[in-house]
């Protein structure tokens, strides 16, 4: 018959590469889902992005074939989207970026 101690030693060194792996599992489940979280977002900013921009170009076509200020008005709203990234990416590219 063993002694307690040793069996509880052997029982330790038989759980402990299960309990490292559900431990890896978990992390790498959790840096994934980051990941894909960043993805996601990038691809509905560029969206917004895109649509702003053509949104611009076209109230602004359509402002100068008819001088309607109503089409002005739009583009200056469409046009934000894309002026507002602009920005947010030159604050970031400074040596000390604005968060």
């Amino acid at each position: 018959m063993m002694a307690p101690a040793r069996e509880n030693n052997r029982l330790l060194r038989q759980v402990t590469p299960f309990v490292a792996v559900v431990i890896l599992q978990a992390f790498l489940a959790g840096l994934s889902l980051e990941m894909l979280s960043s993805v996601r977002a990038y691809v509905g900013g560029e969206g917004l992005w895109s649509k702003g921009q053509k949104d611009a170009i076209r109230f602004i076509s359509l402002y100068s074939q008819t001088g309607d200020e109503q089409f002005f008005d739009r583009f200056k709203t469409a046009i934000a989207v894309p002026l507002a990234d602009r920005a947010a990416r030159h604050a970031l590219e400074q040596r000390r970026p604005d968060l």
